[in-house]
Protein backbone atom coordinates (compact mmCIF):
# COMPACT_ATOMS: atom_id res chain seq x y z
CA UNK A 1 0.00 0.00 0.00
CA UNK A 2 1.40 3.30 -0.87
CA UNK A 3 1.13 6.51 1.57
CA UNK A 4 0.08 10.24 0.95
CA UNK A 5 3.24 12.50 0.17
CA UNK A 6 5.56 9.61 0.06
CA UNK A 7 8.85 9.78 -2.44
CA UNK A 8 8.50 7.42 -5.37
CA UNK A 9 9.62 4.02 -4.81
CA UNK A 10 10.42 0.92 -6.72
CA UNK A 11 11.42 -2.26 -5.17
CA UNK A 12 11.89 -6.08 -6.51
CA UNK A 13 12.70 -9.97 -4.68
CA UNK A 14 13.32 -12.72 -5.36
CA UNK A 15 13.68 -16.17 -3.63
CA UNK A 16 14.43 -19.54 -4.76
CA UNK A 17 14.43 -22.60 -2.96
CA UNK A 18 14.50 -26.53 -3.13
CA UNK A 19 12.02 -28.59 -2.18
CA UNK A 20 13.21 -31.98 -1.19
CA UNK A 21 11.81 -35.33 0.55
CA UNK A 22 13.46 -35.27 4.31
CA UNK A 23 12.95 -38.92 4.58
CA UNK A 24 13.27 -41.37 2.02
CA UNK A 25 11.84 -44.70 2.09
CA UNK A 26 14.69 -47.83 1.01
CA UNK A 27 12.95 -50.41 -1.57
CA UNK A 28 13.92 -53.52 -1.73
CA UNK A 29 16.72 -54.81 -3.92
CA UNK A 30 16.25 -57.12 -6.35
CA UNK A 31 17.99 -59.82 -4.89
CA UNK A 32 16.38 -59.40 -1.44
CA UNK A 33 13.35 -59.19 -3.34
CA UNK A 34 13.71 -62.68 -5.02
CA UNK A 35 14.78 -63.63 -1.94
CA UNK A 36 12.08 -63.07 -0.06
CA UNK A 37 9.50 -64.34 -2.25
CA UNK A 38 11.56 -67.19 -2.23
CA UNK A 39 10.73 -67.76 1.29
CA UNK A 40 7.01 -68.15 0.88
CA UNK A 41 7.11 -70.79 -1.95
CA UNK A 42 7.32 -68.44 -5.44
CA UNK A 43 10.13 -68.96 -7.71
CA UNK A 44 10.34 -68.03 -11.66
CA UNK A 45 12.95 -69.46 -14.40
CA UNK A 46 14.03 -65.54 -14.74
CA UNK A 47 15.09 -65.55 -10.85
CA UNK A 48 17.95 -68.26 -11.45
CA UNK A 49 20.55 -65.96 -12.03
CA UNK A 50 19.54 -62.14 -9.81
CA UNK A 51 23.04 -60.47 -11.15
CA UNK A 52 21.50 -60.51 -14.53
CA UNK A 53 18.54 -58.69 -13.94
CA UNK A 54 17.68 -54.99 -13.62
CA UNK A 55 17.40 -53.63 -10.24
CA UNK A 56 15.20 -50.49 -10.18
CA UNK A 57 14.72 -48.46 -7.47
CA UNK A 58 11.13 -47.12 -8.40
CA UNK A 59 10.87 -44.65 -5.59
CA UNK A 60 14.06 -42.98 -7.19
CA UNK A 61 12.54 -43.06 -11.16
CA UNK A 62 9.40 -41.38 -9.48
CA UNK A 63 10.31 -38.58 -7.02
CA UNK A 64 12.98 -35.72 -7.52
CA UNK A 65 14.03 -32.51 -6.13
CA UNK A 66 11.70 -29.53 -6.78
CA UNK A 67 12.48 -26.05 -7.46
CA UNK A 68 10.51 -22.90 -5.91
CA UNK A 69 10.79 -19.82 -7.03
CA UNK A 70 9.44 -16.28 -6.51
CA UNK A 71 9.41 -12.55 -8.05
CA UNK A 72 7.93 -9.73 -7.06
CA UNK A 73 8.43 -6.31 -9.00
CA UNK A 74 6.62 -3.25 -6.75
CA UNK A 75 6.32 0.71 -7.17
CA UNK A 76 4.91 2.73 -4.88
CA UNK A 77 4.39 6.50 -3.75
CA UNK A 78 1.84 9.37 -3.46
CA UNK A 79 0.99 13.18 -3.53
CA UNK A 80 -0.70 15.22 -1.50
CA UNK A 81 -4.17 14.52 -2.70
CA UNK A 82 -3.24 10.82 -4.65
CA UNK A 83 -1.65 6.98 -2.84
CA UNK A 84 -0.62 4.23 -5.00
CA UNK A 85 0.33 0.86 -5.21
CA UNK A 86 1.34 -1.19 -8.24
CA UNK A 87 2.98 -4.97 -8.49
CA UNK A 88 3.38 -7.73 -10.96
CA UNK A 89 4.69 -11.16 -9.58
CA UNK A 90 5.56 -14.45 -10.60
CA UNK A 91 5.41 -17.70 -8.34
CA UNK A 92 6.12 -21.30 -9.07
CA UNK A 93 6.59 -24.32 -7.61
CA UNK A 94 7.68 -27.63 -9.19
CA UNK A 95 6.66 -30.70 -6.93
CA UNK A 96 8.72 -33.39 -5.68
CA UNK A 97 7.09 -35.88 -8.47
CA UNK A 98 8.19 -35.51 -12.31
CA UNK A 99 6.43 -33.15 -14.00
CA UNK A 100 4.34 -31.60 -11.35
CA UNK A 101 4.15 -27.56 -10.86
CA UNK A 102 1.84 -25.04 -10.14
CA UNK A 103 2.53 -21.39 -10.97
CA UNK A 104 0.47 -18.00 -10.83
CA UNK A 105 1.45 -14.87 -13.05
CA UNK A 106 -0.56 -11.71 -10.85
CA UNK A 107 -0.92 -7.81 -10.84
CA UNK A 108 -2.04 -5.50 -8.29
CA UNK A 109 -3.46 -1.87 -8.52
CA UNK A 110 -4.28 0.08 -5.28
CA UNK A 111 -5.01 3.44 -5.90
CA UNK A 112 -6.36 6.37 -3.09
CA UNK A 113 -7.97 9.24 -4.20
CA UNK A 114 -8.52 12.56 -1.31
CA UNK A 115 -11.30 14.80 -3.35
CA UNK A 116 -11.66 17.01 -0.73
CA UNK A 117 -11.43 17.48 2.99
CA UNK A 118 -13.90 14.87 3.74
CA UNK A 119 -14.14 13.46 0.68
CA UNK A 120 -12.15 10.22 -0.54
CA UNK A 121 -12.46 7.42 -2.87
CA UNK A 122 -10.30 4.50 -3.39
CA UNK A 123 -10.05 1.00 -5.47
CA UNK A 124 -8.17 -2.25 -5.52
CA UNK A 125 -7.70 -4.18 -8.31
CA UNK A 126 -6.06 -7.80 -8.37
CA UNK A 127 -5.92 -10.05 -11.47
CA UNK A 128 -4.24 -13.73 -11.52
CA UNK A 129 -3.66 -16.39 -14.15
CA UNK A 130 -3.01 -19.96 -12.41
CA UNK A 131 -1.78 -22.88 -13.81
CA UNK A 132 -1.03 -26.12 -12.51
CA UNK A 133 -0.47 -30.11 -13.82
CA UNK A 134 -1.40 -31.97 -10.09
CA UNK A 135 -1.06 -35.18 -11.55
CA UNK A 136 0.55 -37.55 -9.03
CA UNK A 137 1.43 -41.32 -8.42
CA UNK A 138 1.50 -42.68 -4.97
CA UNK A 139 4.64 -44.06 -3.26
CA UNK A 140 5.11 -47.74 -4.85
CA UNK A 141 5.35 -50.16 -2.21
CA UNK A 142 3.92 -52.68 -4.91
CA UNK A 143 6.28 -52.78 -7.42
CA UNK A 144 9.31 -55.36 -9.02
CA UNK A 145 12.70 -54.23 -9.02
CA UNK A 146 13.47 -56.42 -11.00
CA UNK A 147 11.89 -55.04 -13.77
CA UNK A 148 13.12 -51.91 -16.35
CA UNK A 149 11.87 -48.43 -16.62
CA UNK A 150 12.51 -48.97 -20.41
CA UNK A 151 13.32 -51.54 -22.83
CA UNK A 152 16.71 -50.83 -24.83
CA UNK A 153 14.57 -49.18 -27.85
CA UNK A 154 13.45 -46.58 -25.04
CA UNK A 155 9.96 -47.58 -25.28
CA UNK A 156 8.18 -48.59 -21.60
CA UNK A 157 9.24 -51.71 -20.32
CA UNK A 158 5.97 -53.89 -18.93
CA UNK A 159 5.47 -56.52 -16.26
CA UNK A 160 7.47 -59.98 -17.17
CA UNK A 161 4.62 -62.26 -18.83
CA UNK A 162 5.71 -65.56 -16.37
CA UNK A 163 5.27 -63.26 -13.47
CA UNK A 164 1.83 -62.89 -11.69
CA UNK A 165 2.16 -59.20 -10.96
CA UNK A 166 -1.03 -56.98 -11.20
CA UNK A 167 0.62 -53.81 -10.82
CA UNK A 168 2.51 -52.06 -13.73
CA UNK A 169 4.85 -49.75 -14.75
CA UNK A 170 4.60 -46.46 -12.33
CA UNK A 171 6.76 -44.22 -14.71
CA UNK A 172 4.71 -44.94 -17.76
CA UNK A 173 1.66 -44.10 -16.15
CA UNK A 174 2.77 -41.10 -14.64
CA UNK A 175 4.10 -40.20 -18.27
CA UNK A 176 0.51 -41.25 -19.86
CA UNK A 177 -1.58 -39.65 -17.74
CA UNK A 178 -1.81 -35.63 -18.53
CA UNK A 179 -3.31 -33.28 -17.11
CA UNK A 180 -3.36 -29.15 -17.52
CA UNK A 181 -5.66 -27.13 -15.07
CA UNK A 182 -5.82 -23.10 -16.31
CA UNK A 183 -7.85 -20.62 -14.24
CA UNK A 184 -7.89 -16.67 -14.13
CA UNK A 185 -9.09 -14.62 -11.42
CA UNK A 186 -9.95 -11.04 -11.19
CA UNK A 187 -11.25 -9.34 -7.79
CA UNK A 188 -11.95 -5.78 -7.70
CA UNK A 189 -13.10 -3.22 -4.64
CA UNK A 190 -14.41 0.38 -4.80
CA UNK A 191 -14.37 2.38 -2.24
CA UNK A 192 -16.00 5.92 -0.83
CA UNK A 193 -15.64 7.48 2.61
CA UNK A 194 -17.57 10.90 3.65
CA UNK A 195 -17.73 12.98 6.24
CA UNK A 196 -21.08 13.82 6.45
CA UNK A 197 -20.91 15.84 9.44
CA UNK A 198 -17.65 15.83 12.55
CA UNK A 199 -18.61 12.62 14.01
CA UNK A 200 -20.67 11.58 11.45
CA UNK A 201 -19.18 9.07 8.45
CA UNK A 202 -20.47 7.00 5.42
CA UNK A 203 -18.52 4.32 3.73
CA UNK A 204 -20.29 2.96 0.93
CA UNK A 205 -17.81 -0.50 -0.83
CA UNK A 206 -18.67 -2.56 -3.82
CA UNK A 207 -16.72 -5.34 -4.51
CA UNK A 208 -16.59 -8.24 -7.47
CA UNK A 209 -14.76 -11.30 -8.11
CA UNK A 210 -14.65 -13.34 -11.23
CA UNK A 211 -12.89 -16.40 -12.04
CA UNK A 212 -12.72 -18.95 -15.37
CA UNK A 213 -11.07 -21.59 -15.86
CA UNK A 214 -10.38 -25.91 -17.82
CA UNK A 215 -8.81 -28.54 -16.88
CA UNK A 216 -8.06 -31.22 -19.12
CA UNK A 217 -7.49 -34.38 -18.56
CA UNK A 218 -6.14 -37.40 -20.44
CA UNK A 219 -4.91 -41.15 -20.16
CA UNK A 220 -3.06 -42.68 -23.00
CA UNK A 221 -3.89 -46.33 -23.78
CA UNK A 222 -1.61 -48.39 -21.59
CA UNK A 223 -1.16 -51.86 -22.34
CA UNK A 224 1.77 -52.58 -19.90
CA UNK A 225 -0.60 -53.90 -17.59
CA UNK A 226 -2.29 -56.89 -17.22
CA UNK A 227 -5.83 -55.38 -17.50
CA UNK A 228 -5.03 -52.76 -20.72
CA UNK A 229 -6.28 -49.23 -20.03
CA UNK A 230 -8.19 -47.45 -22.14
CA UNK A 231 -7.97 -43.64 -23.31
CA UNK A 232 -10.24 -41.36 -22.10
CA UNK A 233 -10.43 -37.63 -21.85
CA UNK A 234 -12.14 -35.22 -19.44
CA UNK A 235 -12.60 -31.75 -20.54
CA UNK A 236 -14.40 -28.92 -17.34
CA UNK A 237 -15.02 -25.81 -16.97
CA UNK A 238 -16.20 -23.55 -14.74
CA UNK A 239 -17.20 -19.64 -14.50
CA UNK A 240 -17.98 -18.18 -11.21
CA UNK A 241 -18.56 -13.88 -10.36
CA UNK A 242 -19.59 -12.86 -7.23
CA UNK A 243 -20.78 -9.25 -6.34
CA UNK A 244 -20.74 -7.33 -2.89
CA UNK A 245 -22.28 -3.52 -1.71
CA UNK A 246 -22.00 -2.69 1.43
CA UNK A 247 -22.90 0.76 2.98
CA UNK A 248 -22.18 1.72 6.68
CA UNK A 249 -23.32 4.94 8.45
CA UNK A 250 -20.96 5.89 11.94
CA UNK A 251 -21.83 8.37 14.27
CA UNK A 252 -19.00 8.39 17.09
CA UNK A 253 -19.11 11.26 19.66
CA UNK A 254 -16.73 12.03 23.00
CA UNK A 255 -18.81 13.84 25.69
CA UNK A 256 -17.03 15.96 28.50
CA UNK A 257 -14.05 14.06 27.32
CA UNK A 258 -14.52 10.70 29.14
CA UNK A 259 -17.59 8.92 27.28
CA UNK A 260 -17.05 7.86 24.16
CA UNK A 261 -20.63 7.12 22.33
CA UNK A 262 -20.18 5.08 19.03
CA UNK A 263 -23.56 3.41 16.88
CA UNK A 264 -23.31 1.94 13.55
CA UNK A 265 -26.09 1.10 11.06
CA UNK A 266 -24.92 -0.91 7.90
CA UNK A 267 -26.65 -2.14 4.73
CA UNK A 268 -25.39 -4.96 2.49
CA UNK A 269 -26.62 -6.74 -0.89
CA UNK A 270 -24.91 -9.89 -1.88
CA UNK A 271 -25.11 -12.20 -5.43
CA UNK A 272 -23.28 -14.58 -7.15
CA UNK A 273 -23.49 -16.98 -10.08
CA UNK A 274 -21.26 -20.11 -10.76
CA UNK A 275 -21.51 -22.76 -13.81
CA UNK A 276 -19.81 -25.91 -14.93
CA UNK A 277 -20.14 -28.21 -17.63
CA UNK A 278 -18.01 -31.06 -17.84
CA UNK A 279 -17.70 -34.23 -20.33
CA UNK A 280 -15.48 -37.19 -20.97
CA UNK A 281 -15.06 -39.61 -23.53
CA UNK A 282 -13.50 -42.90 -23.48
CA UNK A 283 -12.29 -45.77 -25.95
CA UNK A 284 -11.91 -43.76 -28.65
Amino acid sequence: KGNYNEKASIEFSANMGIRDISKSYKMLETKDYIRARQGIGENYGLWNNPAELPNTNWFDELFESGLEQSYLLSARGGTKNVSYYLSAGYEREDGIQKDNFWERYSIRLNNEYKLGKKFTLGHQLYMARVGQNPATRNVPWRSLPYMAVYNDDGTFARVPSEVEFSGGNDVASLAYYHYKSRDLLLQGNLYADWEIIDGLNLRVTGSGGFASGYDDEFNEKNELTRTPVSETYTKSSNYSESYVLTSVLTYAKVFAKVHDFKVMAGYEIKKSNTSSLEATATSF
